[in-house]
């Protein structure tokens, strides 16, 4: 009898192992992509940190001439919120009565004060009074008119603040 063979010359498992080429190509290709994404990510980031630094600069350039500005500039001494306050003070205990005041303006020592009197009379002694203070260096009346109640008015006083 005659032995007949029907498996192919090679079957699966006596053919030659190929050392898994195609695997390691993968494998490869994915090294490739994946340098190639974290490169571009990082030369993005360089880009957006480049940016934020021009930014960053300008900003502080920005901050160091208003720094400078305010530098060259004469501020206030510390001393003003107190004197405003000792202003109002003084403008107050003066007050005679039938003299009431609607508002008070201050700026560079010059102070402007509006009310209503009830009388000339009263105003006038308001004015006087106001003039005797040691702050003052000099008080007018900038009007008087005549309303229903008496007299509106406007004051300005030159002051010199911090005298006492």
């Amino acid at each position: 009898m005659m032995e007949i063979n029907l498996l192919p010359s090679t079957s699966y498992w006596n053919r030659p192992v190929r050392s898994g080429a195609w695997v390691w190509a993968l494998a490869l290709a994915v090294v490739v992509a994946a340098a190639l994404v974290v490169g571009w990510t990082q030369r993005q980031s360089a880009a957006a940190a480049r940016a934020m630094s021009q930014t960053l600069d300008a900003q502080v350039g920005s901050l160091r001439l208003e720094i400078a500005r305010v530098q060259a500039t004469p501020s206030q001494p510390v001393t003003a919120v107190t004197d405003v306050a000792d202003l109002v003070t003084d403008v107050h205990e003066v007050l005679p009565e039938g003299v009431t005041l609607s508002s008070i303006a201050w700026s560079n020592g010059q102070v402007t004060l509006a009310g209503q009197a009830d009388s000339l009379a009263h105003l006038t002694a308001y004015q006087r009074a106001l003039g005797k203070l040691p702050e003052c260096t000099s008080v007018w009346v900038d009007s008087a008119a005549r309303g229903q109640s008496g007299y509106q008015f406007s004051i300005h006083i030159q002051w010199k603040a911090g005298v006492s």
